[in-house]
């Protein structure tokens, strides 16, 4: 599976690189900024906090951001791999990611 994580500063280009590579690699281009605005005009408890937050300049949880991705890269469109945009933001969120593949079965250690 080809998993691509960018990371960098705001308005570093993360966006345009992720489009240039889901165009070459055929993989999904994950954007956690865009799931939590696209979550966040649901009409839901979830879609009402993460609104809440997003309106008032607060982070969401790294929890959340985890629960989120977690569920986006199950489904079927990344079995083949994906592109994360913006995620890990922190080493939590590092840390998080890695136990998380860990349970997938996706990361495997080379000795």
């Amino acid at each position: 599976m080809k998993s691509i994580i960018l990371i960098a500063a705001p308005a570093a280009g993360k966006g345009t690189e992720a489009a240039l590579l889901h165009e070459d690699f055929g993989i999904p281009h994950i954007s956690t900024g865009d799931i939590l605005r696209e979550k966040s005009k649901e009409n839901s408890s979830l879609g009402q906090e993460i609104n809440y937050k997003i309106s008032n300049g607060l982070f969401v949880s790294d929890e959340l951001i985890i629960s989120i991705l977690k569920e986006r890269i199950q489904k079927d469109d990344c079995s083949n791999g994906y592109i994360l945009d913006g995620f890990p933001r922190n080493v939590s969120q590092a840390l998080a990611y890695e136990e998380m593949l860990k349970e997938f079965q996706y990361l495997y250690y080379l000795n």
